[in-house]
This record gives C-alpha cells, structure tokens and sequence, in this order.
C-alpha cells in the first residue's frame, strides 16, 4: 500500500510538472518599484502591522516583537547550547532581524509551518528567508524551519533573517502554509 501511494504521488508531480513545462508561459522581470511579493497568484494579499492577526487562508499569523541586531549576543544562546555560546555577528553589510511570532491553524488538519511558510521582504522586492545557522539561539520546537501544527492550535515561533543594512521597508511574509500557497499577507514590522 505505502509503495502504491509513494508511485501515485511521483506520478502526480510528473504530471504537474509536464503541464507546467507544456503551458508557454514565459518569466519577465519586474523592473517596477509595485511589490512584486505581492503576485497575481496572491491579489488578495492583505497587508496587517504587529501584534495584528494576519489571516492568510485558515492561518492567521502574529508577530509579537521584532529588533534589528548586528549580532546575535551570546546571552541569546539557549540553556541546552550554553557550553558553546558565542555571539554571531551579521555579515558584512547586513544585520539581523530577530523576530518573534505565532500562528494558529483554523483548518481541518495537522500543517506543518515551514521556512516556506514565513519570509521577509524589502521595498525593492528582495525576499530573504529564515536563518538555519541561528540553532543554538532559539529553544526547541521555536525554529520555524518544521513545526507541526494541529486544527484549532497556536504555535510560537522565533526566526532570526539576515537582511542588508540598507533595505528599508521591511515585511513578515506569511502564507496558508501550502506547498503552493494560495493565500498570503504581510505583516509590517515597522523597519
């Protein structure tokens, strides 16, 4: 049974991806100031502030505090990594946006918020998405990178993004957490 699934969902993705390949369709550019985050796929896209419930499907996403850091203090590092604890400093360039949020699934089964679920985005357009390399600073079952959610809970969560010095207009991303999002909003963090 579990080989017959497995085939059936290799077979559905090889059809999605033979119609996708077969449709002629043809990527441009935006080279326009308007948001492209903000695609015909997600016309909808409801823009919301902190401390806000950002609906995006049966989703609704809230970001409780955000801070802008150079690095990362050690002080940051959890209990469970203390023997290692150390500051992170930002690259070059960029700084960190510490970010501290929840979400609660209104729908009828288990999802799962991913890295794919949140993501920051600029004023020009530039999408950046949740660090990996912050484990030892955000306590277990925070990270968004995999966190399961069940119908009618709200889960925390805690990402740090690096984003340059110089972006302004900063925005949380947040999708109905679909491998193909069809709902989405942004949340102004006020940066």
């Amino acid at each position: 049974m579990n080989k017959l699934l497995k085939t059936a969902a290799v077979l559905g993705v090889l059809v999605f991806v033979g119609q996708s390949c077969g449709s002629g369709t043809t990527s441009t550019t935006n080279t326009s100031n308007t948001n492209s985050y903000m695609s015909d796929t997600s016309a909808t896209m409801m823009e919301y502030n902190l401390d806000e419930d950002a609906a995006a499907g049966d989703f609704v996403h809230k970001v409780s505090s955000v801070e802008l850091l150079d690095e990362i203090p050690e002080s940051y590092t959890t209990e469970d990594f203390a023997i290692i604890a150390e500051p992170l400093p930002a690259d070059e360039g960029f700084q960190w946006v510490h970010i501290e949020g929840s979400v609660t699934n209104n729908s009828n089964t288990t999802e799962s918020l991913t890295s794919l679920g949140v993501s920051v985005v600029d004023s020009a357009d530039h999408e950046f998405s949740v660090s990996t390399d912050t484990t030892i600073y955000v306590e277990d079952g925070l990270s968004p990178v995999y966190i399961d959610i069940q119908p009618t809970q709200t889960k925390s969560w805690e990402g740090y993004f690096m984003v340059p010095k110089t972006a302004e207009g900063l925005k949380l991303k947040v999708n109905d957490l679909q491998l193909l999002p069809e709902a989405e909003a942004v949340i102004d963090l006020g940066l």
